[in-house]
């Protein structure tokens, strides 16, 4: 996303001194812990010292979600792949689990093991949503293959583009850096393929070509300044 936050969301949970603060300390802080990213929502940025991710357990995380999910109408967790007791509690509390896996071997048995696991942890899992991304032709493997394998279940697929490398390194999205792109046309679909009927429904009225922050403004920022 190309931000740069002054504090993290370790900061409203420890502070400068690393003690854990008050419960209410978080939400009393929130309107200066995030950043506003240029499309429209807010942004709660991870520690800018990898190692103090570890300190942010479960139950910070609920505390977190506590605050935030009241506030605003879509709450997206960007979460690592191993299923932590953060990542549960993510799960736990989430509508929507979306999935991602690239078209190769190693992707697709992590995977497989990620919904083995979900299984055995009576996780609901139709609440998940798995997206096929990177996707490249004569690489060994071919989408019908990976949807053969896991029964029709990929709803999202994106395809490898240069098109997606450069909007990530202008920390924006290519449905607003390239609108026109054909892989912009295979991203709104994949959304509008993943998200609940009532936010599907603005996604596929879009076209590929809407004014520079419309479809996001509309998606992300439904209660006025709040995205």
């Amino acid at each position: 996303l190309q931000l740069r936050s002054q504090y993290s969301i370790y900061d409203g949970l420890y502070g400068a001194k690393g003690a854990p603060l008050p419960e209410d300390a978080f939400a009393e802080h929130l309107d200066e812990l995030i950043v506003r990213h240029d499309l429209g929502f807010d942004v709660l940025t991870a520690p800018r010292d990898p190692s103090l991710a570890d300190y942010v357990g479960a139950r910070d995380a609920d505390r977190v979600f506590d605050t935030v999910i009241p506030r605003y109408d879509v709450v997206v967790i960007d979460t690592p792949p191993a299923l932590n007791e953060v990542v549960l509690t993510a799960l736990d509390r989430s509508d929507l689990v979306v999935v991602m896996a690239t078209l190769d071997v190693p992707s697709l048995k992590n995977l497989r093991v990620f919904l083995d696991t979900v299984t055995r942890l009576k996780i609901d899992d139709s609440r998940l949503r798995l997206v096929l991304n990177k996707i490249d032709s004569d690489v060994g493997l071919d989408v019908k293959q990976a949807q053969e394998t896991f029964s029709d279940r990929f709803v999202g697929l994106i395809s490898q583009s240069r098109a997606i490398m450069r909007a990530m390194n202008m920390g924006t999205v290519v449905i607003e850096s390239e609108p026109r792109h054909a892989v912009a046309r295979e991203l709104l679909k994949a959304v509008g393929d993943v998200l609940p009927e009532d936010l599907a429904a603005e996604v596929k009225a879009a076209t590929p070509n809407s004014d520079r922050g419309g479809l996001l403004s509309r998606l992300l920022s439904k209660k006025g300044d709040q995205g």
